[in-house]
């Protein structure tokens, strides 16, 4: 029905709440405490890392920023509370509970909910576009939601197989794009 609406600025919010309905519903609830790496030494090295990274970039970053920064490099390997998900990981959990592995792309798409549903409802990322550049963004996005949609209903309903990928089906979708025609799930 979504796409009965032919507008172009509904559908990607539109498909950002059924999503998120999704998400809901197929999530299960989890009353475990979760950590992403369990080497000690390999959470270390790692943090370690990225402060020599901050380290190296520290003289053009604010120093209020850094400070902030590197507060949340410190709890990188905090254990992930399943009870208490943001909404871009509420967003994600459903995929990772059913196996679907999300491309770049997929993410980006993901990312976009907040920009949808807070407002900003053309997508404005601070880069000067022309009309026609957002509208085909917007198409774009849809695409890759509506196409996580379906990966969520059908693998939820037992499906294994290969699922459209209709972002990969639209004239304007990125040049850098890696999708391919037919997504296995």
């Amino acid at each position: 029905e979504v796409t009965s609406l032919k507008s172009v600025v509904s559908m990607p919010g539109v498909f950002s709440v059924i999503l998120e309905s999704l998400a809901n519903i197929i999530i299960i609830k989890q009353n475990k405490l979760e950590k992403l790496v369990t080497n000690k030494q390999l959470v270390k090295d790692i943090i370690t890392d990225l402060n020599a990274v901050i380290d190296k970039h520290a003289t053009r970053i604010n120093p209020d920023a850094e400070i902030k920064i590197r507060r949340r490099i410190s709890d990188l390997n905090k254990p992930i509370n399943h009870n208490r998900l943001t909404n871009a990981e509420k967003l994600r959990a459903p995929f990772d509970q059913l196996k679907i592995k999300l491309s770049q792309e997929d993410e980006k798409a993901i990312d976009y909910r907040n920009d949808l549903l807070h407002g900003n409802i053309l997508m404005n990322d601070e880069t000067k576009r022309t009309s026609e550049e957002i509208d085909n963004q917007m198409l774009y996005v849809s695409a890759k939601l509506y196409t996580l949609i379906s990966k969520l209903v059908l693998k939820n309903s037992g499906y294994n197989g290969y699922v459209i990928n209709h972002a990969k089906f639209y004239k304007q979708s990125p040049s850098d794009s890696k999708d391919e025609y037919f997504e296995e799930i």
